[in-house]
């Protein structure tokens, strides 16, 4: 779907929106408010932990396993799976090509074991919108279905795990800003979309030049290969004022986090209700939470990634 053009595009991602509609993400809020509760549960009487593995992963890769359809006891395959499909260079998590190769066949083993499923005993979940849709009666191949599966954990985990944990070294770095929105919650709306700007969790994307342009000095013709900045999109001058300023409160126009266009993310209301709900709950009950140790990035020119954060959690 990612790289597909219309009307193509628009018959997959069809397949699927009604999953992320409003007012299904609405009724999601309560549950992504028990998770991040739970989540956060866990953590009672416990002084430090990892804020990336104890806390940040969990809430989406959860939030993902319910939306799927699978079994949560399984979503940590769907972790593991994800952290190699978008690692890059990072040999902890993507090894070699063959590790890379073999963690896909896994994946589309389990996939088509879904697909199985799904036929015999559809739900409402995404698994079965994919396999009940039909594009011009016909069903979606399972080609299609399995490269369609390995977009949905990828970008149903990475984009908020890693706004989440870039969120909180954000807050440590900007403390006024972190002690403004403790003390106004009403600005975790705005707070939430300030964090996937300045954090950019996918740093961009390629596109091919359909029609000549020109951006600034450059002259595109159609057939080049660009690539899309998402990075340096959010923090242009001649869109936001001051953009290398951490802002809770930022009120202009939207940031590129998501992507934009036809290929804007389906899931990014999830996302940002995510984040809002999470800062809700794990400001109230940890507002002197402080990094405490070096900061262990994912080596990737694709994706902003967090592996560890070490955490103070009371003052």
């Amino acid at each position: 779907m990612i790289s597909l053009d219309p009307p193509e595009h628009n018959q997959y991602r069809r397949m699927v929106s009604p999953g992320f509609a409003p007012r299904r993400v609405r009724q999601l809020e309560d549950r992504i408010r028990e998770r991040v509760v739970a989540i956060l549960d866990h953590l009672k009487g416990a002084d430090t932990c990892d804020f990336v593995t104890d806390i940040a992963a969990e809430l989406p890769i959860q939030m993902l396993a319910e939306l799927l359809g699978v079994p949560q006891d399984d979503r940590n395959r769907l972790f593991q799976w994800s952290n190699a499909l978008i690692a890059e260079d990072d040999i902890e998590y993507r090894p070699s090509p063959e590790a890379l190769a073999k963690t896909i066949a896994t994946m589309s083993e389990y996939a088509l074991g879904l697909w199985r499923d799904r036929l015999e005993c559809p739900g409402d979940d995404l698994i079965s919108m994919l396999v009940q849709s039909r594009i011009d009666g016909e069903a979606m191949t399972p080609e299609r279905y399995i490269g369609t599966f390995i977009l949905l954990v990828a970008a149903g985990n990475e984009t908020t795990r890693n706004s989440l944990s870039g969120g909180f070294l954000a807050l440590a770095d900007h403390p006024a800003e972190k002690r403004r929105l403790i003390a106004d919650p009403s600005l975790l709306g705005s707070a939430a979309s300030e964090i996937v700007r300045w954090v950019s969790p996918v740093m961009h994307m390629r596109r091919t030049a359909i029609e000549p342009a020109q951006i600034g000095d450059q002259s595109i013709r159609p057939g080049d290969k660009i690539i899309l900045w998402y990075c340096s999109g959010n923090r242009d001058q001649a869109i936001f004022a001051d953009p290398n300023r951490f802002d809770v409160a930022r009120a202009e126009p939207p940031h590129i986090g998501f992507g934009t266009g036809q290929h804007f993310c389906l899931g990014a209301r999830l996302a940002e209700m995510q984040i809002r709900t999470f800062y809700e709950e794990f400001l109230r009950r940890y507002p002197e939470a402080q990094p405490c140790g070096p900061v262990q990035r994912m080596r990737s020119n694709f994706i902003v990634g967090y592996k560890s954060i070490p955490t103070r959690l009371h003052g």
